[in-house]
C-alpha cells in the first residue's frame, strides 16, 4: 500500500474535512481526492461518508484508522533509523511517562544520551497509563516509562522491564507542625488538608482504609509533581505520593517522610511497585532506544538517581 495515501487518508480522517487536509498537506483539492479514491478502489470499501458539512470515517474506515496509523508510526521510525544509520549523532526518541510520574533516572539518562552535542530529540509525553498504552500500541511512543503491570495484568503483546520499586509515602515541609514527631497520629494527620499526586479516585478504598474514615479538610488532586511540590513548600498541607516523585527533596531535607501510627500502615495498605519501561513485543527497539534503555540501566547500576532494585532483565 502507498504509504502515501495512507498520510493523505490520516489526514482527512483527522480534519474531517477534504478542503483543510488539503491545506495542511499543501496539496491540491482534487489530488487528495484522487488519492482517496485510489485507497478506496484498492481496499473495495468506502472510507469515508461525504457530506455538504465535511467528511466522517464509515465502519471500514474506523477499522482503518488503527492500520493506518501504524503504518504511518513504523514509516517514520524506518526514516529515524535510515537517518540514524547515515548519521551516528542524530536521533529522535519519544517517551510515554503518566501523570504524576517522576524519575531522577530518566533525566539523569536523558542527560547522559544529550551529552557530546549530540543531535538527538527527546520528547516526553505525558497522559494516562491506559492511554499511554494505546499510543506505544498504535507505535507513536518507543517505550513506556511507568508502574509495570502485575504478572496476572500484563496486557498482551507487550515486554516490561523493571528498573527499581518505588513506594507510596506520606509527607510534609520541613518546620511542619505534625513533623515535630516522627510517628504522628493518623487522626491527627486526617485533619489537615491533602494533597495528592497520581492518586485517582481509584485509590479511595485504599485512602479510607488507611485513614479509617474520610478526609475532615480540604483534599487536592493533582498528576503534577511541581504543582504538588510548590503547594507543599508553603503550606500546612500534607502529601500522599509516590516516593520517587519527593526523592530529591526528602534527600535534600526540605520534605520529611511521615511514618504515622493509630492505623494501618502505609506500606501495609499501598503495595510496593515495580518502575520499568513497557515495549512492545513485535517492534525491536530502535537505537537511539536501545542506548537509552542500556543508559538508564547503568544509571542503576551506578546508583546515580536511585537505589537498584535487581537487575533488568525483560518478561512478558
Amino acid at each position: 500500500m502507498d504509504i502515501r495515501a495512507v498520510e493523505r487518508f490520516l489526514a482527512v480522517a483527522e480534519s474531517s474535512s477534504f478542503n483543510k487536509a488539503a491545506q495542511r498537506l499543501n496539496i491540491s483539492q482534487p489530488a487528495l481526492a484522487r488519492s482517496i479514491d485510489g485507497l478506496e478502489y484498492g481496499l473495495g470499501v468506502p472510507l469515508f461518508d461525504r457530506t455538504p458539512r465535511g467528511v466522517t470515517l464509515t465502519s471500514y474506515g474506523k477499522l482503518a484508522y488503527d492500520h493506518a496509523r501504524r503504518m504511518s508510526s513504523e514509516a517514520r521510525r524506518l526514516r529515524r533509523e535510515i537517518e540514524a544509520v547515515r548519521n551516528l549523532e542524530y536521533g529522535e526518541l519519544t517517551v510515554g511517562v503518566p501523570l504524576g510520574q517522576t524519575s531522577g533516572v530518566l533525566a539523569a539518562a536523558a542527560l547522559t544520551l544529550l551529552s557530546e552535542g549530540r543531535r538527538i530529540k527527546v520528547n516526553l509525553v505525558s497522559g494516562t497509563r491506559t492511554g499511554l498504552l494505546r499510543l506505544l500500541l498504535l507505535g507513536d511512543l518507543d517505550f513506556l516509562f511507568s508502574a509495570l503491570y502485575a504478572a496476572d495484568d500484563i496486557p498482551a503483546g507487550i515486554l516490561q522491564q523493571p528498573f527499581y520499586a518505588d513506594r507510596i509515602v506520606i509527607v510534609v515541609r520541613r518546620g511542619h507542625p505534625a513533623a515535630r514527631r516522627r510517628q504522628p497520629k493518623l487522626e491527627d494527620l486526617r485533619r489537615r488538608p491533602w494533597i495528592l499526586l497520581g492518586l485517582g479516585r481509584e485509590f479511595e478504598p485504599s485512602i479510607r482504609a488507611m485513614m479509617g474514615a474520610e478526609f475532615d479538610q480540604s483534599v487536592l488532586r493533582s498528576g503534577s509533581p511541581i504543582f504538588v511540590r510548590n503547594i507543599l513548600a508553603g503550606s500546612d498541607f500534607v502529601g500522599l505520593t509516590h516516593r520517587d516523585a519527593v526523592s530529591s527533596e526528602l534527600q535534600s531535607g526540605e520534605l520529611v517522610e511521615l511514618d504515622a501510627v493509630g492505623g494501618p500502615s502505609v506500606r501495609d495498605i499501598f503495595s510496593q511497585q515495580e518502575i520499568g519501561a513497557i515495549q512492545r513485543a513485535d517492534v525491536a527497539p530502535t537505537r537511539v532506544a536501545l542506548e537509552f534503555l542500556t543508559i538508564m540501566g547503568d544509571v542503576m547500576r551506578r546508583g546515580e538517581a536511585r537505589p537498584h532494585s535487581g537487575s533488568p532483565k525483560n518478561k512478558r
